[in-house]
Formats: structure tokens, C-alpha cells, sequence
């Protein structure tokens, strides 16, 4: 329920943000995020991506957002999470964090058409079916790439897999917290 809230909150910022284009840094090009969801391309050219640390803990999240054809919309979030700072080649999944109550990698789907319904890589100790896998591919102070693919559970009971995502991909500017 609080992805669901957590979603609901960034999704009207995000449909409103102006898509970012001809990128600086080493990324360069078009930010974007893009997925197959269950064999189906999904191209997201509105992200947002935002990192901070403190005390030897990091957060890296990124989203991507689409209006829908009835302008109800969709969003994919991930959120990565780190004791150390981030660098290319790192590769997060959906375990715990060792020492500290955190997820490494946490994908989050939500299609506002279907209004209360989330999905979730989320809780690897009662989520058996979901799985999540991030792989920072380059990285500096303001832009990250990198991919992704990801079993999805249906939060409403956490144990359907509903959505499985591949051939995921990002390219977004960074901002600092």
C-alpha cells in the first residue's frame, strides 16, 4: 500500500516534466527509460532521476512516465539502495542489504487507468516470485545509464507475478539531494 501512495505521489510530477533532450556528459543523447512489459515495448522520454548520501548510506531513484491514449498514464520507479557510492558496473537486485533494513533494488509499476493497483519487486521474504535485477552502466554527477529486467508481483497480495520486464534500459540526468 505505501508504493501504491509512494506512485500516486509521483506521477502527476512526472507527467508534467518536459522531456529532457541533448544531454551532456559522458551519457549523452536523449534521456529516456525503456522496457518490454510482458513482450510489450514500453518508451518512457519523461525521467527524473535523483541520488543522495549520508552517513554511509545512498539512494539512487529513478522514474519514468508515460501518458496513456485515455491521458491516464503509467510509471515505472526504481529505487537502489547502497552502503557504498555508486559507480558503473555495480549490479543491484532485490535482496536486503547487509547490516542495514533495505531493499539493494526495488522496481515499482503502476498504470493510473487501474487505479489502486501497483506492482512490485519489492519484500524478498514474502515475495518469492519477484526478482529484480540493476546494472549501473555509467555514471557521474549528473546523468546515469544503465539496465534492468524484473519479476513484478501484484501488491494486493504479493504473490502473483504479473508483470515480467526486459530488455530495460535508462538514460537519465541526475540531481543531487
Amino acid at each position: 500500500m505505501k508504493k501504491c501512495l509512494f506512485l500516486a505521489a509521483f506521477l502527476p510530477l512526472l507527467l508534467v516534466a518536459c522531456k529532457k533532450s541533448g544531454g551532456s556528459g559522458s551519457t549523452g543523447g536523449d534521456y529516456y527509460m525503456k522496457f518490454k512489459l510482458n513482450g510489450t515495448q514500453k518508451n518512457y522520454s519523461t525521467v527524473s532521476g535523483v541520488t543522495s548520501g549520508a552517513g554511509g548510506y545512498h539512494t539512487l531513484a529513478l522514474s519514468g512516465a508515460a501518458a496513456t491514449s485515455n491521458q491516464n498514464g503509467e510509471a515505472m520507479i526504481i529505487l537502489l539502495n547502497s552502503t557504498t557510492a555508486f559507480t558503473a558496473g555495480q549490479t543491484f537486485s532485490a535482496t536486503m542489504l547487509q547490516g542495514v533494513p533495505a531493499i539493494q533494488a526495488l522496481l515499482s509499476y503502476a498504470e493510473n487507468s487501474q487505479s489502486g493497483k501497483g506492482y512490485t519487486s519489492s519484500y524478498p521474504n514474502i515475495t518469492p516470485g519477484a526478482t529484480a535485477t540493476v546494472t549501473i552502466t555509467a555514471i557521474d554527477a549528473t546523468h546515469v545509464k544503465g539496465t534492468f529486467s524484473c519479476q513484478l508481483v501484484d501488491e494486493s497480495d504479493y504473490t502473483t507475478v504479473k508483470y515480467t520486464v526486459t530488455e530495460g534500459e535508462f538514460n537519465s540526468r541526475l540531481s543531487g539531494q
